[in-house]
């Protein structure tokens, strides 16, 4: 890993380590949180076709072709506020200039919030708009497994409630069970909306 930033924490390469180790031929950077590159692994470097000084330091956004600069900002926002998150976007300012398939990961931590984050950027086999179409996908089914996952727990925790309800309970024991079924609920209620959101999206702009 060549570093922009001599202060990283051991702890933080630790876990960009933990997940370069899944990876074969990725172009891993940590990204500061004012957006720039504080580090590159070396064979990110081969990947892009760049040296080290061209890329460390540099506002990673300027990589992103300018129609997709708005997805990546947006991904980078959520990232910092904790949420990982994958998108496709055709990167410029590198050797290769085609779809890539990218993924943030919130990496440091600094006063209860996330400092640093680590991207993953993978080159695509086809165009950006199949790259789009193909992570969008699996981030429907993922979100469709959420969903009923969220679903069957409230269904179990409404069928308690009624069983409870018909024995009788204390004014205490039915706070405490509308406090659980209203979690329950608002769980399902979220999940659902994430995935109609997905459904819903409109596709990337040509």
């Amino acid at each position: 890993m060549i570093l922009a930033d001599a202060q990283i924490a051991p702890s933080t390469l630790s876990v960009i380590v933990g997940y370069l180790a899944q990876y074969t031929r990725v172009c891993a950077m940590l990204i500061d949180s004012e957006g720039r590159i504080a580090a590159v692994n070396r064979a990110g470097l081969a990947l892009i076709e760049q040296d080290a000084a061209d890329i460390c330091g540099k506002d990673w956004l300027t990589l992103c072709a300018g129609e997709h600069r708005p997805r990546a900002a947006a991904a980078m926002t959520a990232c910092f506020e904790g949420h990982a998150t994958r998108f496709a976007a055709r990167l410029i300012a590198t050797g290769r200039h085609g779809p890539w398939e990218v993924e943030v990961v919130p990496c440091d931590w600094a006063g209860g919030a996330v400092s640093r984050v680590l991207l993953l950027s993978t080159p695509a086999q086809g165009p950006s708009e199949d790259a789009e179409a193909a992570m969008k996908s699996r981030d429907t089914a993922a979100a469709l497994a959420q969903t009923l996952h969220t679903i069957a727990n409230l269904s179990t925790a409404a069928i308690s409630a009624a069983n409870i309800l018909r024995r009788g309970i204390t004014a205490e024991r039915a706070e405490a069970l509308a406090q659980s079924l209203e979690e329950s609920g608002q769980a399902a209620a979220r999940a659902m909306g994430d995935l109609k959101a997905l459904i819903e999206a409109e596709p990337p702009a040509a």
